[in-house]
């Protein structure tokens, strides 16, 4: 049953922006987003398959810059190889993401305190799994996270090597993994995961490191400049979004911090605290970041669902994911009305970002909560 209701969301994901299947009009970036924002359809899937030409096949990294690490790359370039038109592409995406979202789906209950349900019914999946190619990196989280829990360190540290040159989210898991090898099985285990961590990201990345520098450190140099206008800093802090030097500097400094902090936590507590440091740091990654895509919900609805969430707070987190979305996405849908664009930007939009990254910060206090319960009797 739930699975089915994970399809059926997955199919009104498809419905809602079924005109980007639809759209026959000018092949550019441009014409189709002025039109998918007309049509409240906007996929980044559609826009950047006309932005970067993908009917004559290019090569990322080689042909053109890819704003995205390697594994996300090799999965947009197989599509592209596949299919011959927008449309085709749009739906293979589609096809490939929903498939990704139902193991999701499968791998979640199979977690010692996995919430099936809140993932299955979550409205995340009908409004983000082909919005972007995140779905492709939660599901190889998944992975090495389940995989974690069964204790094959290999095989987890190969998986999330390829989830963290997905969408580079996940290397805040990276040393909360490796206390918790380190804890159940030594120095060998440690050295297990890390090896085999550091061997996988060797063979994505240096390829294409090697051969085509520029195009590989495009992911790293694009994300350091780019400029984003609401995040904590400017939120709170009353930093101009230009000052991206500023909020790059305040948030890995405060990342560190938070990660630090976690680690103290997870070394004081039992063995369930990994998952919920995990969570914590996640969220924290999202919190501080510069840059918040309404399609990082999934990310944080995944690792909730397989930390098992409790119902309050499944509840509060997907009130406010559809709430953000709502106003992420309506807000671009009135472009052409600039005087009701700028009333709903500062009544509907500022609003969301607030009780967004209020969230955020409730979701880490939940799980840090959850990890001091997990500690041993004294």
């Amino acid at each position: 049953m739930a699975l089915l209701a994970a399809s059926a969301l997955l199919l009104i994901g498809l419905w809602i922006r079924w005109p980007s299947v639809t759209y026959d009009g000018p092949a550019t970036q441009e014409a189709y987003n002025e039109f998918a924002f007309d049509q409240f359809a906007y996929s980044d899937i559609a826009s950047l398959y006309y932005r970067d030409d993908l009917t004559e096949k290019p090569i990322p990294y080689f042909d053109y810059p890819l704003e995205y690490p390697v594994s996300t790359g090799v999965f947009i370039y197989f599509l592209s190889l596949v299919t011959n038109s927008p449309a085709q592409y749009f739906l293979l995406s589609t096809l490939a993401l929903a498939v990704c979202a139902v193991w999701v789906a499968v791998l979640v209950g199979r977690f010692p305190r996995g919430k099936l349900l809140f993932f299955a019914l979550s409205p995340a999946l009908a409004l983000y799994v082909n919005l972007n190619w995140d779905m492709w990196g939660v599901l190889l989280m998944v992975v090495a996270l389940y995989l974690f829990t069964l204790e094959r360190d290999g095989w987890a540290g190969v998986t999330f090597a390829a989830a963290t040159w997905t969408k580079f989210f996940p290397i805040v898991f990276f040393p909360f993994l490796l206390m918790e090898a380190q804890r159940r099985g030594g120095r060998r285990a440690a050295i297990r995961f890390a090896g085999t961590f550091a061997l996988a990201s060797a063979a994505i990345n240096l390829p294409v490191a090697l051969l085509a520098p520029e195009g590989w450190w495009h992911f790293f140099s694009f994300n350091a400049a780019r400029e984003e206008d609401l995040n904590p800093w400017v939120l709170f802090l009353g930093l101009e979004p230009r000052d991206v030097d500023s909020m790059n500097a305040l948030g890995m400094a405060t990342l560190a911090a938070g990660v630090t902090w976690l680690l103290f936590i997870q070394r004081r507590t039992g063995p369930q605290a990994w998952p919920y440091a995990c969570a914590a740091a996640l969220a924290l990654f999202f919190f501080v970041g510069k840059i918040y895509s309404p399609q990082y919900g999934l990310w944080v609805m995944a690792i909730l669902a397989a930390v098992g969430v409790s119902n309050a707070l499944a509840v509060a987190w997907s009130a406010t994911d559809l709430l953000y979305f709502f106003a992420s996405f309506v807000v671009l849908g009135l472009s052409q009305f600039g005087a009701a664009q700028g009333w709903f930007y500062e009544h509907a939009v500022v609003p969301a970002d607030y009780l967004r990254e209020g969230m955020l910060l409730v979701v880490i206090g939940w799980c840090i909560g959850q990890m001091r319960a997990s500690a041993p009797e004294p």
